[in-house]
């Protein structure tokens, strides 16, 4: 039910997500069975926490005529309650040794839902002949926006159950890098892997692409250093052939790559394309300049891409320097997957969402080698 509550995280009933939903009943089994679990060390943390977001609430609601207090007041339950759900989930997979089973589910789910996904896709280009409406009931339904018309090429983008196809990529690339980068070394079968990577490549998410090569590339310099110091002629060979096969691709289907890869590169650093823009600059504009230390307020910043800068914009410099900890703390346990989190940070906002809290869960449970060091490292 957890990993199947990241893939139902842009499913919406009501006023809450299918994944909200599914991570409550988690938590009501959880306490049910007895396995509700939080040590007094992360109590004393988690009180911290509320006593912080406390006295951000009373101050804003005092001193800023901007601040509604009814949404400070959402978002400060919704932050509580993804905290204590990653914190006991946490402490039920770590304690019960289910690493290995939880990353064996996960990229079950994320296979189903590549396959899914690449039904969708035949389904679009069949033209009606295929039904697939019905997997987007609770989520964006509309099909214009994930079809790519230049006037020269004409393709369906990938998105499989999720709203957009960076959403997609997102969960996709989170399981990858798991599967690549876990300190335990883990390891799954490798067509999971396969799988997945082709997956992203077909979203034509520029950001999921670009992440997807870093983590695929830290994978093969750090675990496969030593195989590519016994076998750099292998190696040499594998490039040869990789660039043959992006030649004769490119020869093929000049115009994609041009449009796909150069033509957006391109735009993203010339302000044409807005959603790569606002990745990078973009996110930061509502910063509060005039009141750096404690921001906004929570819940009070638009959508925007950037997670390091919704916490300066909600919380103001206390609480990116809090992230900026955690951040730090997850380098220093497992540098790969740390460059990894920070990079996913800029990819996808949305810090009160349960994907970034799933992600969050899946980054530190797989950043940290022994379980008991892990309970005095985390606990």
């Amino acid at each position: 039910m957890i990993g199947l509550s990241f893939i139902l995280s842009d499913w919406m009933l009501g006023l809450f997500t299918f994944s909200e939903y599914t991570l409550g009943i988690v938590i009501a089994l959880l306490v049910i069975t007895g396995r509700f679990r939080i040590t007094k060390k992360q109590i004393k943390w988690i009180l911290g926490i509320i006593i912080f977001l406390s006295i951000h609430l009373i101050i804003h609601e005092r001193f800023n005529d901007q601040f509604y207090f009814k949404t400070g007041i959402a978002a400060f339950i919704k932050l509580l309650f993804y905290i204590i759900i990653v914190t006991s989930l946490y402490n039920y997979i770590v304690e019960n040794r289910l690493k290995k089973q939880f990353l064996i589910f996960n990229n079950v789910f994320a296979v189903l839902t590549c396959l899914i996904g690449w039904y969708i896709v035949v389904a679009i280009y069949s033209e009606g002949l295929l039904p697939f409406e019905f997997f987007w009931r609770f989520t964006r339904s509309d099909l214009t926006s994930y079809i790519f018309n230049n006037g020269v090429i004409s393709f369906v983008r990938m998105r499989s159950i999720f709203s957009e196809p960076s959403y997609f990529g997102f969960y996709l690339n989170t399981i990858l890098a798991m599967n690549y980068l876990n300190s335990n070394r883990l390891r799954v079968n490798w067509k999971f892997s396969i799988i997945i990577s082709i997956t992203i490549l077909l979203t034509f998410s520029y950001s999921a692409i670009a992440i997807m090569f870093l983590s695929t590339g830290l994978y093969i310099f750090s675990a496969k250093r030593e195989w590519l110091k016994r076998n750099k002629r292998k190696m040499g060979l594998l490039v040869v052939i990789l660039l043959i096969i992006l030649s004769v691709f490119y020869a093929l289907f000049s115009d994609f790559f041009n449009y796909v890869f150069i033509q957006r590169t391109v735009n993203i650093f010339t302000d044409i394309n807005n959603s790569g823009y606002s990745r990078l600059f973009g996110s930061w504009q509502y910063v509060n300049k005039d009141n750096i230390l404690l921001g906004n307020g929570l819940g009070h910043t638009p959508s925007i891409w950037n997670i390091y800068a919704y916490m300066i914009s909600d919380l103001g410099i206390f609480g990116l320097a809090g992230f900026i900890l955690l951040t730090v703390s997850i380098i220093k346990s497992n540098k790969e997957l740390g460059l990894f989190f920070i990079v996913m940070n800029f990819s996808k906002g949305g810090y009160l969402s349960s994907s970034f809290w799933l992600f969050l869960l899946l980054t530190v449970i797989y950043s940290i080698e022994k379980e008991k060091k892990n309970s005095k490292m985390w606990i």
